[in-house]
């Protein structure tokens, strides 16, 4: 029961990964798209709440998150997820648990039953997502089974963002983090300070790396080279390593206040490490990707 569940599990951040390459796709991902994205990986840590504390969460409380937020959401919940599952006996499966619901009602379920539901919410609303993506000129998640069947020999490859290196459609990308609020913001905004910084202030890609290892952050950023799911960083986390001043100076230069150039950053930080090294490692490549990078950064700000 457990290896089933995991499996269930390798699916649905699968999905969610294909759902969030689908919304990087369009011009602006559709904000209705983002909002049912939000909601339902909301609803996933309130049920993981659930399960792990025995609490039920007040959904008056859940505010809705950004497509930036929801991109560093989506490895969170999967580790979450993997932890929970680890070791579980296949009994704890059959088991049933009484709360109080957000209505204050008693309430019985089972805990295998929850977990499908997860799954199956999430299934239910990606099939809306990739109307809406339709709709919005972009290319829909096709996240049926099957094909993550084969994708993924029934879940025991790793899932994987794309690794395909366009600079271009990267620095592009930049504006889509916004997640559709500032439109008048220059695509080039985000990605200026970030590709500046490694080119300049931290030494490359390689120096950026030393930062992070001397913050005991290490792990973090390592996992952004290699091949593997990309570990979500913090605010907190990203203060520790480039301290507030730095931020701040480059919140300015993108146009933005630090409170909302933080949450960005969180994505996009991870996304551009992962593009400057497609081959899972810090070389020559990664640093020709980087001038490349700035050149074209060049171009589109002339525009």
């Amino acid at each position: 029961m457990r290896a089933y569940y995991q499996r269930l599990f390798h699916f649905d951040h699968w999905a969610n990964v294909e759902v969030e390459e689908s919304l990087k796709s369009c011009a602006v991902p559709p904000p209705k798209a983002v909002a049912l994205l939000s909601h339902y990986l909301q609803e996933q840590w309130v049920a993981h709440k659930l399960l792990t504390t025995g609490v039920a969460t007040n959904r008056n409380e859940i505010a809705a998150l950004t497509f930036a937020e929801c991109q560093a959401e989506i490895p969170r919940l999967n580790a979450a997820w993997r932890e929970y599952l680890a070791n579980k006996p296949d009994l704890h499966f059959d088991t049933s648990f009484t709360y109080t619901n957000a209505v204050g009602k008693p309430t019985d379920r089972v805990v295998g039953d929850l977990l499908t539901d997860i799954v199956d919410h999430g299934t239910y609303h990606r099939g809306q997502i990739a109307m809406l993506v339709r709709q919005a000129g972009g290319e829909p998640a096709k996240t049926w089974l099957t094909r993550w069947v084969k994708e993924t020999n029934r879940g025991t490859t790793v899932v994987k963002r794309s690794t395909e290196v366009n600079l271009s459609d990267m620095l592009k990308g930049a504006q889509s983090l916004l997640g559709g609020q500032q439109e008048e913001t220059n695509i080039g905004a985000l990605a200026g300070p970030l590709l500046g910084m490694l080119q300049k202030e931290s030494g490359g890609i390689g120096g950026l790396l030393e930062k992070f290892q001397s913050s005991g952050l290490g792990d973090v950023a390592k996992s952004w080279v290699g091949t593997g799911d990309n570990l979500p960083v913090s605010q907190d986390q990203l203060v520790q390593v480039f301290g507030e001043q730095k931020l701040g100076a480059m919140a300015q230069e993108s146009g933005m206040d630090l409170k909302k150039f933080l949450p960005i950053l969180m994505a996009a930080l991870p996304m551009i490490i992962d593009k400057l090294t497609p081959d899972g490692e810090v070389n020559d490549k990664s640093n020709n990707l980087l001038e490349q990078g700035m050149g074209l950064l060049g171009q589109f700000l002339k525009k």
